[in-house]
């Protein structure tokens, strides 16, 4: 049987349940502002590719406005440029609470750099910071 690609995924009847029943749990509001007029997304809080999308944990997925969901998405990408900047082979000898805090200081000089460019919401910050935790918590129990 031929793999579904990410698209294909969107549009399966799997996904689409799973999709109401996180906008369900989250009352269909967005976590970051609480909007309930905009346009609501199911974000993934990281991507397995040996998951299909339906196949999260619901605590992995969160629900954001598309205002915020593109935000975080932009802090994603600056996060993976900073990361850039350092030696993931140490990070990954290193505990898991001890990533977290990395995580927490790396987003608070991302908050700082972007302050002054842009209107970032510091709730992306958070939601980031959660995906991340969502992450490890996932790959190492």
């Amino acid at each position: 049987m031929k793999k579904m690609n990410y698209y294909e995924m969107l549009a399966h009847p799997s996904w689409q349940k799973k999709r109401l029943e996180i906008l369900n749990l989250h009352g269909f509001a967005c976590d970051a502002c609480g909007n309930t007029e905009e346009t609501l997304h199911v974000h993934h809080g990281y991507y397995d590719k040996n998951l299909k999308l339906w196949e999260y944990e619901n605590n992995t997925l969160h629900c954001y406005c598309a205002t915020h969901h593109q935000e975080i998405h932009e802090y994603q990408n600056l996060l993976k440029k900073a990361l850039g900047a350092y030696d993931l082979f140490f990070l990954g000898a290193t505990p898991i609470v001890e990533h977290f805090n990395f995580f927490v200081n790396l987003s608070i000089d991302l908050e700082i750099e972007t302050r002054s460019t842009s209107k970032k919401d510091p709730c992306i910050n958070k939601a980031l910071l959660k995906s991340y935790k969502d992450y490890i918590e996932a790959k190492h129990g």
